[in-house]
C-alpha cells in the first residue's frame, strides 16, 4: 500500500492479488512461528542441592554475583545460601547470622531466613557449647547524630 506525498492526498488503491498474496504470505509465516511447543531459553546455569530439602537449586550464573544471597526455590523451605565466586566457579554456604552466647561467649549460628521469620516474641536460640537459651529481640533504635557548627569569624 502506498502512503500519500502529503497531508490531504488520497492513497492510490492498492493491488489486491499483491496485497491479498503479499498477508497470506504473512499469516503463513506468523502461524508457523507460533504454532510450535518448543520454547528455548540460553543461559549458563549453576546448580546445587539444598542442604536443607535436598532440592535442586538452579541460577543463571551470569546474573549472580559474589555475595549474592540465593532462596531455595522449594516454598516450603526457608533455607538461603550465600554465593561466594571462587574463579570462574560458585560455591554456595548456608546464610547464617551469628550471635554470641551472652554466657560462654560462643559464636551460635542461626539460620537467617529461620530466625528473621520467627515473630518478634517467640525468637529464642540455644547455645551449642554451653545449652543457655537466649531470646531474641528485635528493635529499632533512634539516636540524633551531632554535627559541630563552624562558627564563622
Amino acid at each position: 500500500m502506498s502512503v500519500p506525498a502529503k497531508k490531504g492526498d488520497h492513497p492510490k488503491e492498492p493491488d489486491t492479488a499483491k496485497l491479498s498474496a503479499f498477508i497470506a504470505e504473512v499469516i503463513a509465516y506468523v502461524d508457523d512461528m507460533t504454532s510450535t511447543a518448543f520454547d528455548m531459553h540460553f543461559s549458563e546455569k549453576v546448580t546445587f542441592t539444598c542442604g536443607a530439602c535436598r532440592q535442586t537449586i538452579v541460577r543463571n550464573s551470569r546474573l549472580l554475583k559474589d555475595g549474592d544471597i540465593v532462596q531455595c526455590q522449594n516454598s516450603a523451605c526457608d533455607a538461603s545460601y550465600e554465593a561466594r565466586k571462587d574463579g570462574e566457579q560458585f560455591l554456595f554456604k548456608p546464610y547464617l547470622i551469628s550471635l554470641e552466647c551472652k554466657s560462654c561467649g560462643e559464636p551460635i549460628d542461626t539460620a537467617a531466613n529461620r530466625l528473621l521469620s520467627i515473630p518478634y516474641d517467640q525468637a529464642r536460640t540455644v547455645c551449642y557449647k554451653c545449652g543457655a537459651r537466649h531470646r531474641v529481640v528485635w528493635g529499632l533504635q533512634y539516636a540524633p547524630t551531632f554535627r559541630p557548627r563552624v562558627r564563622k569569624q
